[in-house]
């Protein structure tokens, strides 16, 4: 995943090497010729992404089960 820099991709994403300048679309091409051409490339990006997915996973059971202990608390 790359996408253009702005706010709320940059707070999402992170990285530089994710987030290319907005309404350039010589720098997407650039940055998507890199990453179909470099391996390394290719797998540093991967990994970012691993480690920005981590941070955003919802899990609505997860949440459920908050939402029921904090219920019980209350009582």
């Amino acid at each position: 995943m790359i996408a253009s820099d702005i706010h709320c991709h940059r707070y999402i994403l992170n990285y530089d090497d994710l987030l290319f300048p907005p309404q350039n679309p010589i720098a997407l091409a650039n940055k998507i010729k890199d990453i179909l051409t470099d391996g390394n490339y290719r797998r540093k990006l991967q990994l970012l992404i691993l480690k920005r997915r981590e941070l955003f996973r919802f899990d609505w059971g997860k949440e459920c089960v908050k939402i029921g202990e904090n219920i019980i608390k209350s009582i």
